[in-house]
């Protein structure tokens, strides 16, 4: 398939496309590692105590903002448990507010808050504090489906569907941290740019070794080789028959032109707000679709031209029989694949920019800062304020940006000192 095989897609001199090691969050202990694990133990809980307040049960509703609009003085919560009227309160803010409630909820927070495109604020009778259409607006997201195969019950995740293996593997696991447990289910994966995928072979047209440096497509420090397909490789696949073992290829779109956005659904804080991801409405979300199709449909009759022990016949594609090795990336039309995309297409939670860093008049939110624009001391610390979505899952980038949010907050506090 022409991929450059590397282990560590983290390294500064890797290409920007290659089948590369996925990386996962685990502790040494081979557990998951989360945000929470990692930033806010329980030592540093009680390290922190008479330091660190931790509301619970309780749902930030709104701002209270200053008179002139550029300061929030407090948030109003409300207690979510028992949801009885009358139980509002409001937590003063000495200095700063930061806004971390993700991707769908930040909009509706900083909308409830009066901030916001004033024509959706007015339809909802929310006094105006100040006017940003970009609020919302631009919802991306990683979207993807499935080409799948079938290969030997042994070397497929689905194996532990059996109940004396699956306790095996637990017991593998919980004494010698090894076995299918241990691993993230999705060991590899590969990134390219459609553009890189000759359409007569479904293979990458290499060009590391070109003569003009600006035509490299793989180095990775030209904004024009950022890789727009994603491969998941996946031992498992949905829909089988049981006892027979499948394998997957999640082609995923990484960077969609397609936009959605979120729009206040009431005026009730616990109401969650309409979400519109408008996933491939963009033409050219479809010619990068369809190419991912074929490029993955060849890798699967690639791996039966290999030494593998087993008859590896269709599960899962277009234009295809399930059970059956006729049909290739050859034959299979482009209304076969986008009926099959429309049918099986899977969100991979990875949305991003309905706050985004950009300047005002361009419908930015926030500023490099983190800051709202117009505001002195409120900032959004999520994955809303990327510019765009990350070609590489979102986690990483949204801890890389908090620690940046972090350091821009003692600066700027050390400076007023």
């Amino acid at each position: 398939m022409n991929l450059p095989v590397r282990d560590d897609a983290n390294d500064p001199s890797a290409p920007a496309m290659g089948l590369f090691t996925t990386d996962c969050m685990v502790d040494k202990f081979g557990y998951r590692h989360s945000a929470l694990s990692a930033y806010l133990p329980k030592s540093k809980v009680l390290e922190r105590k008479g330091r660190l307040t931790l509301c619970t049960g309780v749902v930030a509703t709104r701002l209270e903002t200053s008179a002139d609009g550029t300061e929030a003085t407090g948030v109003y919560i409300l207690d979510h448990l028992d949801k009885r009227p009358g139980r509002e309160g409001i937590v003063k803010a000495n200095r700063e507010v930061i806004v971390c409630c993700g991707t769908h909820f930040t909009p509706q927070f900083l909308m409830l808050s009066g901030i916001g495109p004033k024509e959706h604020l007015a339809k909802h009778n929310i006094s105006l504090v100040r006017d940003m259409p970009g609020v919302g607006a631009d919802l991306q997201d990683h979207v993807a489906f499935g080409i799948a195969f079938q290969v030997r019950i042994v070397d497929s995740y689905l194996r532990m569907l059996n109940p004396l293996i699956g306790l095996w593997h637990f017991i593998l696991f919980l004494l010698f941290k090894t076995g299918m447990l241990a691993t993230s289910g999705a060991r590899l994966c590969g990134w390219l740019h459609s553009d890189t995928i000759d359409e007569s072979t479904m293979t990458v047209k290499h060009r590391g070794n070109a003569v003009d440096e600006k035509h490299d497509n793989t180095d990775a420090s030209q904004p024009e080789n950022v890789p727009d397909i994603e491969l998941l490789f996946a031992n498992a696949a949905f829909g089988g028959e049981k006892g027979k073992g499948y394998s997957a290829f999640f082609a995923t779109l990484v960077q969609p032109f397609s936009r959605g956005c979120i729009e206040l659904a009431s005026s009730d804080p616990l109401t969650h707000p309409k979400v519109y991801h408008h996933y491939i409405t963009d033409p050219r979300d479809w010619a990068a679709a369809r190419k991912a199709a074929r490029f993955s449909m060849n890798y699967v009759e690639r791996f039966r031209q290999t030494n593998y022990p087993f008859n590896s016949t269709w599960h899962q594609a277009p234009g295809v029989k399930a059970g059956s090795v006729e049909g290739s990336w050859r034959d299979v039309t482009d209304e076969q694949i986008d009926a099959y995309i429309r049918e099986g297409l899977l969100n991979f939670y990875h949305a991003t920019s309905t706050c985004r860093m950009a300047l005002e008049e361009e419908k930015g939110v926030v500023g490099q800062d983190l800051r709202v624009h117009g505001f002195k001391n409120l900032r959004i610390a999520d994955a809303s304020v990327f510019p765009k979505v990350t070609s590489a899952h979102t986690v990483a980038p949204v801890y890389m940006l908090t620690e940046r949010c972090a350091d821009f907050i003692k600066s700027d506090w050390k400076a007023e000192a």
